[in-house]
């Protein structure tokens, strides 16, 4: 590397953006030598802060090893210069001393020490290039055999089969043995031609099918090249043979780019060197004049670097004081990380102007380590204008999108017959490995607006009928990239107003009211009529929301006329959306004895179902569902019955029932099954006396053994436990399957004795209905403990209740 003086450089004649002076400022410091020079400091180190604030680097702590060898106190004083060790001074610079070159070395041109033929034994010499020593004479081949690069192969005498061809003495498919439709893919085989595939699809050697050019899987060596897997070796030498632009020079002019042209450039990232006392990581720059709506595809590969990278960023003004000022946010697009030795991403420039790409190790790039590179950290990529996409066509009232954010040109969609009045909100799903933003371009050269995704939803303003949505990574570090989203019409609500809206109710139908707004606030809700206030809430969640109350329901027994209320008690203006729904309850009508029925109806998590059933005779139920609810039967008074999850059991007289049915999870249909049952009471009582150990945490237990109960429809445990300190106790029952339930968990404090019922005197500490259902038949236990001290007492005695199905 030759001898660099730094200077100030005349800027007539030529437009330097900030950020392109400080990045070829900084490219000049890492490749200066460890020579005398006069070297113009930045002013107050702002130029290197403000650079590293645009492309997000601080990496300046790595590989002093080079500085270090320079010596000295980093003035212009000669005599008072101090080289290293290995190191002498020699007309004001440090160079490596002679004498250190060891036995069967001497000093090169490049002041390195370089080994000689002394090294070498009989017969070889010292190739420089390889490295190592290499005879001085050829292999010696057996008699009929030859030598072809490097090899001893058979002489030319072998035939070969029809359809193949001699080609360094080996059998070869000749040109033409690939039939139609399949063409030669450089590797001695056939492939199918890319005609065999459609449009936007390419032929996938590993599976053998056609896939989408974007999910092209090529195997370990390769590099996936206008959708055909090649070697990445011969890619990159080739790449490399035809660059155009040797980024390591000095900087020119913004490159403007010309459609149907790919633009080559080559470069290599130096090890650091130090600037004002900090270690600058050396970065490559190439700038480029942008238009808008203009889509450009980027790719970096390695060659000798060991994992490239590269941030394309628009360039602006830096503040007038960068320690007041915020800096300009700029358009930037960052390649993966954890992309491996090559990477390509497709890029649509937001608006016209200035963009640099700058190129060095991604880790660097993505701050994730210090300073780095050397003098074989060579890249090679290229930068290319492409064709815009034919966009997918969606109505926001009736579609949503899904898919990558990796794949920008499946990403681009348009839209048509938008209304205009109230903005959208879009319900997202992005997966957690992107950072990413959705565009709405009102044409296909004009950006109107860039959200990034932080949350769960956003909102917009269509800018017109039709318009442009593009969904796009900033950038990602794993493969959870996917996206899904669908769209609503919202409005805007001022602070402190209402939305209001008449519904109206025959017998047996029900609303519900849900709502979300962009400053994610529960609202205060109701649902009247008239005077008289049917439903209401001091705080309706988001319906997106985690927990709290996500809907307000009303079911009418009568035809009814509401009104919905929804107050924005915020001060804000907020963006907001509200589904009020009307909603057929589930009519399962009169019933003898059992019912089986079906229901399509999507529930989200939290959201409510209703039913209706009119048992014509007295008897014990069961009520049970496949799906994930919590269900909660009640009277025509409006009286609780029975609650549980999924399953419901218990005596009940004849009359009309509503069963509530709330979803766990979300649902599009579940089925509801009503069994009648005659019944029959298994009790069996066991009087153990035995004693509870003071202070033991080891259970004592008694046990009852049931053998005429094939399903139990219903449980309860009369207790009589003597003791003088309640809060000390444990009681458990266990099953026959082994399951155990605490009836009592250390509850009650100094009250004396447990004399009663679970649940019928006490709530016991573990709901006992998931025994509904299961055979009562075998061994059940019930185990007391003491976990305090000073108090004694004991197990006197205790009945089994099982209501049983016959």
């Amino acid at each position: 590397m030759s001898r660099v003086e730094l200077t100030e450089r005349s800027t007539a004649g030529a437009s330097t953006s900030p950020a392109e002076s400080d990045l070829n400022r900084h490219r000049a410091y890492t490749r200066a030598r460890c020579t005398i020079i006069n070297i113009r400091k930045p002013q107050s180190s702002r130029e290197i802060r403000y650079m590293r604030t645009l492309t997000k680097l601080s990496a300046l702590a790595l590989l002093a090893a080079s500085a270090m060898a320079c010596g000295g106190d980093g003035g212009t004083n000669v005599e008072q210069r101090e080289c290293g060790p290995g190191t002498v001074l020699v007309d004001g610079q440090c160079e490596v001393d002679e004498s250190n070159c060891g036995e069967g070395a001497v000093l090169n041109a490049d002041g390195q020490c370089e080994a000689t033929d002394a090294i070498c034994g009989d017969n070889t010499v010292y190739d420089t290039a390889l490295g190592r020593c290499v005879p001085t004479q050829g292999i010696q081949c057996a008699e009929g055999t030859i030598e072809v690069d490097g090899q001893c192969l058979p002489e030319n005498t072998i035939e070969c089969d029809e359809g193949t061809v001699v080609a360094n003495n080996q059998c070869v498919p000749a040109e033409d043995i690939c039939g139609e439709g399949t063409e030669a893919d450089g590797q001695d085989r056939c492939r199918p031609a890319e005609e065999a595939c459609g449009e936007g699809t390419t032929f996938d050697v590993a599976t053998r099918t056609c896939v989408p050019t974007s999910q092209l899987s090529c195997g370990a060596g390769t590099i996936t090249i206008d959708g055909v897997c090649r070697l990445r070796s011969a890619v990159v030498d080739e790449l490399a043979a035809q660059g155009t632009l040797d980024l390591d020079a000095e900087a020119g002019a913004p490159l403007e780019l010309v459609a149907g042209e790919q633009v080559i450039f080559t470069g290599n990232i130096d090890a650091p060197e130090v600037v004002d006392g900090e270690y600058v990581q050396d970065l490559d720059n190439l700038s480029i004049t942008g238009t808008a709506g203009q889509w450009i595809r980027v790719a970096i590969h390695a060659n000798g670097m060991p994992e490239p990278g590269f941030v394309f960023m628009e360039e602006v003004e830096a503040p007038a004081d960068s320690e007041v000022e915020e800096p300009v946010l700029p358009f930037s697009r960052t390649s993966d990380a954890g992309a491996g030795l090559d990477f390509s991403r497709e890029i649509v420039i937001p608006a016209d102007g200035t963009y640099a790409l700058n190129v060095g190790p991604i880790a660097q790039l993505l701050e994730l380590a210090g300073p780095a590179g050397g003098e074989d950290w060579g890249y090679v990529g290229t930068i290319e204008l492409i064709d815009a996409p034919a966009p997918t066509a969606i109505e926001l009232a009736a579609d949503g999108i899904n898919g990558d954010v990796r794949h920008l040109t499946e990403n681009f969609y348009a839209v048509s017959n938008a209304q205009l009045d109230d903005p959208y909100i879009t319900f997202t799903n992005f997966e957690a490995d992107a950072q990413a933003e959705v565009q709405i371009w009102s044409d296909a050269q004009t950006l109107v607006e860039a959200l990034p995704v932080t949350g769960t939803s956003l909102s917009f303003n269509a800018p017109s009928e039709e318009f442009f949505i593009l969904v796009d990574r900033v950038t990602s570090s794993g493969p959870a990239t996917r996206y899904s989203a669908t769209f609503e019409q919202g409005q805007e609500l001022e602070a402190e107003t209402s939305f209001s809206q008449e519904v109206s109710l025959s017998a047996g139908q029900y609303v519900r009211v849900t709502q979300w707004n962009d400053a994610g606030e529960s609202l205060p809700a109701s649902i009247s009529a008239g005077e008289e206030a049917l439903a209401s809430t001091s705080s309706l969640a988001l319906r997106t929301a985690n927990s709290g109350t996500r809907g307000l329901y009303y079911l009418a027994n009568e035809s009814i006329t509401a009104t919905v209320d929804i107050e924005n008690d915020t001060t804000e203006t907020i963006v907001s959306v509200f589904n009020v729904s009307v909603i057929d309850a589930l009519a399962i009508g009169d019933v003898e004895e059992d019912f089986d029925v079906d229901r399509e109806l999507v529930l989200t998590p939290g959201q409510r179902d209703y039913a209706k059933v009119n048992y014509l005779s007295e008897g014990y139920r069961l009520i049970s569902t496949d799906a994930d609810v919590e269900l909660t039967l009640f009277g025509a008074d409006g009286s609780e019955v029975l609650s549980g999850s999924g399953t419901l059991a218990g005596q009940l007289p004849a009359g009309e029932y509503v069963l509530l049915l709330e979803a766990n999870s979300e649902l599009a249909s579940y089925s509801l099954t009503g069994d009648f049952f005659n019944t029959t009471v298994v009790s069996e009582t066991s009087t153990p006396n035995l004693s509870i150990p003071d202070r033991i945490t080891e259970f004592v237990s008694s046990t009852i053994a049931i053998d005429s109960c094939l399903t139990v429809l219903d449980v309860s445990i009369d207790v009589e436990i003597t003791h003088t300190y309640r809060g000390d106790l444990y009681v458990n029952l266990i099953a026959p399957s082994g399951e155990e339930y605490a009836l009592h968990d250390r509850t009650g404090s100094g009250t004396d004795n447990i004399y009663g019922n679970y649940p019928g005197d006490f709530n016991p500490a573990d709901s006992l209905t998931p025994l509904v259902g299961s055979s009562g038949n075998g061994n059940w236990k019930l185990a007391v403990a003491d976990g305090g001290s000073g108090d004694t007492g004991t197990l006197d005695s205790w009945t089994l209740n099982l209501v049983c199905a016959q």
